[in-house]
């Protein structure tokens, strides 16, 4: 371990998990039990309207966002949430290609994308990068 990266939280993340497919919210659900201990606060929604609405209610350390979804995409309500919570960071999850994907989410802080497929391993590591940033 870096020495200069902080600790893994024992306490965990308050994460919120947006897609519009309950199957890939359940996915990824089971994805963070793996990552730094797996004791996170995980509430879900089903589309960025959704999200923004728990995110009122109840703001997190992090959001995992589906781009593609109905009433609101991935890439609106990451907007949003850069606007309105600019310590929260956002990974969009996109089944777009890659280049495309980090193309319309550069406008975005503290944003990363994931392109789908992928496993538990790529989802830890793109977590661990947005909340683990190297110092420079």
């Amino acid at each position: 371990m870096d020495a200069a990266a902080p600790p893994a939280r024992s306490a965990g993340y308050d994460i919120l998990v947006v897609d519009d497919n309950a199957e890939m919210r359940a996915y990824i659900r089971r994805c963070l039990r793996s990552f730094e201990g797996g004791a996170h606060r995980i509430q879900e929604a089903a589309d960025g309207q959704e999200a923004l609405e728990a995110l009122a209610g109840h703001p997190c350390d992090l959001v995992i966002t589906d781009v593609v979804m109905p009433r609101m995409d991935g890439l609106t309500l990451g907007r949003l949430v850069s606007e309105h919570y600019p310590a929260v960071p956002v990974l969009l999850i996109t089944g777009e290609a890659p280049a495309d994907a980090r193309r319309r989410a550069a406008r975005l802080t503290a944003a990363a994308v994931l392109p789908k497929p992928f496993n538990g391993r790529k989802l830890c590591r793109a977590l661990d990068r947005l909340l683990h940033p190297p110092v420079a």
